[in-house]
């Protein structure tokens, strides 16, 4: 008998793939069995050789290629060759570790990026400066009594002697004070002097709940006056050396008045200045009347102050830039002048994204003309008002003309001679307020109105 051989194809329970059992069963070596293999010879050969062909198909029918990732990993993560058992429990070529390591540096950098860009100042811009240019803030500024900021040295002095400790820059010809938040208590009144304009950069809070100001007086020139080289392009009021005859008030954004009769020879006002200043930039002087021996000086323009916090400005105080009034009529050798012309007033501005103004006063009013004298053989005129700290416009003297004030931005002119005495100076304009911000309560006075 032919020796017994069964062959079965099967699959394993927990794979798709097939698995080839082959089971042989020899038979007993008996001579009939040696015999039968003698008598087929050519024929058991052929067999054997049909017998390996058989066999091969077989092994190829269960073991017929597969995809990766279509077949399930098999008893000890087995998969076929050429394959691995990946995390999912699928046969998969190539090593699937490599993928997790690749996003995990990725991660990291992105991370990375974020915090270092959340770190810097960003973008913080206010009268054409550049806030995120300036110094490290030596730490928050509060000031307790009367202190003067003079811009010439740069420093606060308080009126005992003390000098404050402060960072300052100068940034296109405006001397700026960087802290971390500034707070002028209501105790205390805070004069702005020098040749340059100030701003106050604030990082945080501003507070003021005293007096800024930056105004002219007859004593001392205000911080930031106007440049010579904007006075002289006709911002000026007009000076005039005849006998009796009134001087022109500074323009800003209001036109300065017109010197006391003005159709014979008077000062003229100073023009209007229609466009708003980007940088703090101060008002210009009112004209001088008379020659060298009875000169009447004109009223110097009001100073300028940029104020500008990251996070919030409250005012229940003062923020002052008013124009100085001019002098009244002097006389000399029975020679008079007329009256002076008024300084402009200057310019404030508030940069904040919250501007809490409830009860504070914002003033950058004009300075009133001089007065020509009252009486016949007077040797003065009466000086016009300096610029009010409020919506009031300041009052000429005598004749002399009003300064611009609230919606009134221009001066008046002075009136002319009446019985022989000196004509007035003409008024000087009114200066600037610039809100930026988001502007919340109700404030006691703004002067000029915001905006033009």
């Amino acid at each position: 008998m032919l020796a017994q051989r069964s062959l079965s194809c099967c699959r394993h329970k927990n794979s798709s793939s097939d698995y080839l059992v082959v089971a042989t069963k020899p038979a007993p070596n008996t001579s009939e069995n040696r015999l039968s293999w003698r008598i087929l010879g050519l024929v058991g050969n052929t067999f054997r050789f049909v017998l390996v062909i058989s066999l091969a198909l077989l092994f190829s029918g269960c073991f017929s290629p597969t995809l990766p990732g279509t077949i399930s990993c098999g008893p000890d993560s087995q998969c076929p060759n050429g394959q691995a058992c990946g995390s999912d429990g699928l046969c998969i070529v190539g090593n699937g570790d490599g993928d997790g390591d690749g996003d995990g540096d990725g991660d990291g950098d992105g991370d990375g990026d974020g915090d270092g860009d959340g770190d810097g100042c960003g973008f913080w811009q206010f009268n054409g400066i550049d806030g995120c240019n300036l110094p490290e803030s030596s730490g928050p500024l509060v000031i307790t009594s009367n202190s003067v900021i003079d811009t010439d040295d740069a420093s606060i002095r308080a009126e005992d002697g003390t000098l404050l400790s402060v960072t300052t820059a100068l940034r296109d010809g405006v001397l700026v004070f960087v802290v971390d938040s500034f707070d002028l208590r209501a105790s205390a009144t805070l004069v702005g002097r020098g040749s340059k304009p100030i701003a106050i950069a604030s990082f945080g809070d501003v507070t003021i709940s005293g007096s800024l100001n930056v105004s002219a007086n007859e004593t001392d020139a205000p911080a930031g006056s106007a440049p010579a080289e904007l006075c002289a392009e006709g911002f000026s009021g007009t000076r005039t050396s005849i006998d009796r005859h009134g001087a022109g008030g500074a323009g800003n954004s209001g036109r300065g008045g017109n010197g006391g009769n003005f159709a014979n020879g008077s000062g003229a006002g100073g023009r209007q200045l229609t466009t708003q200043p980007i940088l703090p930039t101060g008002g210009c002087d009112g004209g001088d009347s008379g020659t060298e021996s009875n000169l009447a000086t004109g009223g110097q323009g009001g100073g300028a102050i940029a104020i500008a916090s990251r996070t919030r400005i409250t005012v229940t105080g003062f923020v002052l830039a008013n124009g100085e009034g001019g002098l009244g009529t002097r006389c000399s050798g029975g020679n008079c002048s007329g009256g002076a012309g008024g300084g402009a007033g200057g310019y404030i501005s508030m940069d904040s994204p919250t501007l809490d103004l409830d009860e504070a006063t914002l003033a950058a009013n004009g300075g009133a003309g001089g007065g020509g004298t009252s009486t016949a053989g007077q040797s003065e005129g009466e000086k016009g008002q300096d610029g009010q700290p409020g919506l009031a416009r300041a009052e000429g003297g005598h004749n002399g003309g009003a300064g611009g004030a609230r919606s009134n931005r221009a001066g008046n002119a002075g009136s002319p001679t009446f019985g022989g005495n000196g004509s007035g100076g003409g008024g000087g304009g009114a200066g600037w307020v610039v809100l930026s911000g988001n502007a919340i309560g109700e404030p006691i006075a703004i002067s000029p109105a915001p905006g033009f």
